[in-house]
C-alpha cells in the first residue's frame, strides 16, 4: 500500500523566505474566500484549484463541526507543474524530499503551506484530499492528536470534486481495510491506548501499522451500530483547544471520551466491524459469484455497492452492463459499457460488448461499428463471434 507522508516539520520564517522567493516566479495565483493558491500551471489551474480547496473545506467542516470562522490568513497552496519543481522546492525549504504531497505547518501561521505537483487523476485529487484535511484541521486545532489528524484525512482522500457544480462529495478510502482487517484478526495491532498517544515520530516509526489503524479507528467510530462508539469521536473532537500542545490534546482526548470505554471491548467491537466490511473488490468478488450462480439481482446489488465505494472500479461497470443486457436494458447496459471502457476496462472487451448490445437492441449501425473495431483491437478472440453477428444483420 503506498504510504502518504505528511510533514510536520517547524521551520523559521528566515528560511521561507528565502525559499518561497526564489520559487516565486512563473506561478498563477487566486486568491478564493479561504484559499490563496499559487500554480505554476497557470492562471485557469490557480483558480480551479482554489475552488476544489473551498468544496473539500466545506465537505470538511461539514463532517467535523469545528468553530470555523474565515481564518485569519489564507490556506495557501502551491502547485508545481512537474515533480523536479516540487523536489526542488521542498530540498531547499526543509532538505528533504517527502514521498507524496505534503503540508507544511509553521510556528507562524503566515507560513503555512500545502505544496503539490500535477499528476493524473485520481492521484492529484487524492493528495490534495488528503493535506487539505491536514491543512484544514491544523488551521483550527495547532495540535490535534496524531491518530485523529491522519484517520481522518486516509478516510476523506477519496473524496470526489465535481468540477462542473464546484461541489465535493465524501467516498470513502477503503484501501486499507484488508491490512487493518489482518492486523486485528492476526492480533498483532498497536493497542488503543498507543495509538490516541502516538506522536508524529512514533507514527512515522510505525507507519505499516499506524496507517491502517487510524483509518480504521475514524472508520468505526463513524460507522458502528452502537451510537455510543460515535459519541467518543464527537466528544474527542470537542475536547479538542485550539492552542494547546499535542500532549494536552491528547490527554484531553483521554479524559473526555476513552475514560469511560473498556480498551479490550472497543478493540473486539473494532475488529467484529471490519470482519463484517467489504472492500469494492470483495464486493466484486461475490458479485461474480452471484452472477455466475444466475442470482443477477443480487449480483447486481453487490456491483451497485462496489462501484459506489470505487467509483473507478471498472469490473463493476462491466458486469452491471452484462446484468442489464440479460434483463434487455440495452441503453443502460450501454451506460455501464462506456463507462467501464472509460475508466481502463480492455477495450476489445468492451466494443465487442458494446456490439451484441447494440445488435439486441436493433442499433445494427452502432453494432457494425463496435463489432467492427472489436475485431480490429483483438481479431483472434472476435473475428468469429463478430462476423457470425454480421452476418446476421439485414441489409
Amino acid at each position: 500500500m503506498k504510504r502518504v507522508i505528511t510533514a510536520l516539520a517547524v521551520l523559521t520564517a528566515a528560511s521561507v523566505v528565502s525559499t518561497a522567493a526564489a520559487f516565486a516566479e512563473d506561478l498563477a495565483e487566486h486568491e478564493s474566500d479561504r484559499y490563496l493558491v499559487r500554480s505554476e500551471i497557470g492562471p485557469e489551474h490557480a483558480e480551479e484549484t482554489s475552488e476544489r480547496m473551498e468544496a473539500l473545506f466545506e465537505l470538511y467542516n461539514e463532517l467535523l463541526r469545528l468553530d470555523t470562522e474565515a481564518p485569519a490568513h489564507p490556506l495557501q497552496v502551491r502547485v508545481f507543474a512537474d515533480h523536479d519543481g516540487f523536489a526542488a522546492y521542498l530540498e531547499n525549504l526543509i532538505g528533504a524530499v517527502p514521498d507524496d504531497y505534503v503540508y507544511l505547518h509553521y510556528r507562524d501561521p503566515e507560513r503555512n503551506e500545502l505544496v503539490a505537483y500535477r499528476r493524473a487523476a485520481p492521484e492529484y485529487g487524492r493528495g490534495l484530499a488528503h493535506q487539505g484535511f491536514v491543512q484544514f484541521f491544523r488551521a483550527f486545532i495547532d495540535n490535534p492528536p496524531v491518530w485523529l489528524q491522519e484517520g481522518f484525512a486516509i478516510y476523506l482522500e477519496h473524496t470526489e470534486f465535481d468540477e462542473e457544480r464546484s461541489n465535493a462529495s465524501r467516498v470513502e478510502n477503503l484501501s486499507w481495510l484488508e491490512t487493518a482487517r489482518e492486523l486485528y484478526t492476526a492480533g498483532e495491532h498497536l493497542a488503543l491506548e498507543r495509538m490516541l498517544e502516538m506522536t508524529p515520530e512514533e507514527a512515522e516509526a510505525e507507519i505499516e501499522r499506524f496507517y491502517p489503524q487510524a483509518w480504521a479507528l475514524v472508520s468505526f467510530l463513524l460507522h458502528a451500530e452502537d451510537r455510543s462508539y460515535t459519541r467518543l469521536l464527537w466528544d474527542s473532537l470537542a475536547a479538542l483547544d485550539p492552542e494547546a500542545t499535542r500532549a494536552e490534546n491528547v490527554a484531553a482526548v483521554e479524559r473526555a471520551s476513552f475514560a469511560w470505554v473498556e480498551s479490550s471491548e472497543l478493540e473486539h467491537d473494532l475488529t467484529a466491524y471490519l470482519q463484517e466490511r467489504q472492500s469494492p473488490a470483495g464486493l466484486v468478488e461475490a458479485g461474480v459469484a452471484a452472477y455466475s450462480a444466475g442470482e443477477l439481482q443480487e449480483a447486481e446489488e453487490y456491483f451497485l455497492e462496489a462501484s459506489e465505494r470505487d467509483p473507478e472500479n471498472y469490473v463493476a461497470y462491466y458486469y452491471l452492463g452484462l446484468i442489464n443486457y440479460d434483463e434487455g436494458n440495452y441503453g443502460l447496459a450501454e451506460y455501464y459499457y462506456m463507462r467501464a471502457g472509460e475508466l481502463g476496462a480492455e477495450q476489445a472487451v468492451v466494443q465487442f460488448a458494446l456490439g451484441v448490445n447494440a445488435f439486441a437492441a436493433g442499433s445494427y449501425g452502432s453494432a457494425e461499428q463496435y463489432l467492427e473495431n472489436a475485431i480490429e483491437l483483438d481479431a483472434e478472440r472476435y473475428r468469429e463471434r463478430a462476423e457470425q453477428l454480421l452476418g446476421r444483420m439485414p441489409n
